[in-house]
């Protein structure tokens, strides 16, 4: 009878090991994976032809296109990117994608507007910048704000130190800075891209 009871034990001991097993093998797996996501994300955009440098929204409804967007959306398609832009006082706001900066400007006011967003995370917020190093001097992409299209053009791609908060700073001439932390899986600096507005040359044809 004892020795019965022994090997339920032990059975049930062996089911509980294996479990477990199960779950670290899991979670294992989840941390490999989770990184390689936004990169696999964007190579299938790339292969399926769903990247390209074009910004498929117009006011005339031309064919191939969507109509304005009515919310505040920020478009790269460079980067495969098309996300609205959030608006908060705190950096909890960066759990929901981008965020404007709230001390900076807006792209209808002229001066800095800044926009942040992560870089790589596991649970706090989405890697909504995960291919900003992508972005090139002299590509352009575009901000939707308040119903009315923004065109910028990348002029300058470069790191920082956390510390070398001027880059928030307002400007006397209209610019668009974005940024999010580098080198990938850390926090150790920041990659900062700086556009101006440029004419849109696909409004005036239109």
């Amino acid at each position: 009878m004892r020795e019965f009871v022994y090997k339920k034990k032990d059975r049930k001991l062996r089911i509980f090991n294996d479990f477990l097993s199960i779950i670290v093998i899991a979670l294992g797996i989840y941390l490999i994976i989770m990184p390689l996501l936004p990169e696999m994300s964007y190579w299938i955009k790339l292969k399926t032809g769903k990247i390209s440098n074009e910004i498929a929204y117009s006011d005339n409804n031309q064919p191939g296109t969507k109509p304005l967007p009515q919310d505040n959306r920020l478009v790269i398609p460079q980067m495969g990117l098309d996300t609205s832009i959030n608006e908060g006082k705190y950096s909890d706001t960066l759990k929901k994608g981008v965020w404007r900066r709230p001390l900076t400007s807006t792209p209808d006011k002229g001066g800095n507007t800044v926009i942040v967003g992560h870089r790589f995370t596991y649970s706090d917020g989405p890697a909504i910048f995960y291919h900003l190093d992508k972005l090139k001097v002299g590509d352009q992409f575009a901000v939707f704000w308040q119903g009315k299209k923004h065109l910028y053009q990348a002029q300058e791609v470069r790191v920082v130190e956390p510390h070398q908060t001027e880059i928030e700073q307002n400007t006397d001439e209209p610019t668009l800075t974005l940024y999010t932390c580098t080198p990938m899986w850390t926090s150790k600096q920041r990659l900062v891209v700086i556009a101006k507005p440029v004419e849109d040359n696909q409004s005036n044809h239109e």
